[in-house]
């Protein structure tokens, strides 16, 4: 199975809501993380396509750590070219994870839907981790990154629920 764990940052909480990052770990539950994938998205480009914005989601960035601001005053790409970029690295087969059945995936999945590109998953391939996390609330894990970089949420993500699973052994 190809599991990938994504996470997303973006400018609002809407199901059509701005992304200005992808992050995403491709692991197994037996060897843990392979590879990652992290991709800044130009917001313009997101605007323009008409993605929506909400000033809450604005202004708690404002109040996040300097280093999870500062990744997203890097170069971005158009959204359609991230798009196409993880759609490439995901590969086929994917089983997609997200933190939340109703945020990552869906998100993304309108994501590519607006802009008229096949997602790389099938809907039955969605997998929701927050459901795991917190039906299995007792495991814990120790982050060792920062907070709001996508990649850096994507991994402490899989590795958390790697951990469920093999102290679960599910």
């Amino acid at each position: 199975m190809n599991n990938i764990m994504l996470d997303l940052e973006t400018m609002g909480k809407k199901s059509n809501a701005a992304i200005i990052s992808i992050g995403a770990a491709r692991f197994d539950f037996d060897s843990g993380i392979k590879d990652t994938f992290d991709c800044i998205v130009d917001l313009q480009s997101c605007l323009d396509m008409e993605f929506s914005v909400d000033s809450s989601t604005i202004m708690w960035w404002l109040s996040q750590e300097k280093s999870a601001k500062t990744e997203f005053q890097k170069i971005g790409i158009h959204i359609i070219d991230a798009l196409h970029s993880f759609a490439g690295w995901a590969g086929e087969n994917v089983i997609l994870w997200g933190n939340g059945v109703a945020f990552d995936n869906v998100i993304l999945g309108n994501a590519y839907q607006k802009c008229d590109i096949e997602k790389p998953w099938k809907y039955y391939n969605d997998r929701c981790y927050r459901t795991i996390k917190n039906i299995y609330f007792e495991i814990k894990h120790t982050r060792k990154n920062t907070k709001h970089i996508a990649v850096n949420d994507a991994i402490y993500q899989a590795e958390h629920l790697i951990k469920i699973f093999r102290l679960k052994k599910m």
